[in-house]
């Protein structure tokens, strides 16, 4: 199958949904037979949500400045052409 899939997920303080989330997202994309990615965008998490999203084999970037960059990383991805379809994912 040609078809890839990117998952992004943007994180805050989600030590207790975050793991689930990822377990979900890669459940996923095996089920489906799809050639993906899950990339999570922490945004300066204070809480276990770092150490948790590094457990899995996923892809993720840690903000170091403050809120509002997971726009400008989807517009990059978008502009690169890594993948040709998008899932965004609010953790909440």
């Amino acid at each position: 199958m040609n078809d890839s899939l990117t998952i992004l997920m943007p994180c805050l303080n989600e030590e207790q949904t975050i793991g689930i989330c990822i377990q979900k997202a890669l459940s996923f994309l095996k089920k489906s037979n799809l050639n993906g990615e899950i990339l999570v965008v922490d945004n300066g998490s204070s809480d276990n949500s770092v150490v948790i999203i590094k457990s899995f084999d996923v892809n993720s970037v840690e903000e170091i400045f403050n809120k509002g960059h997971f726009k400008l990383l989807v517009k990059r991805k978008f502009q690169l052409g890594f993948n040709n379809l998008f899932v965004f994912k609010k953790i909440a």
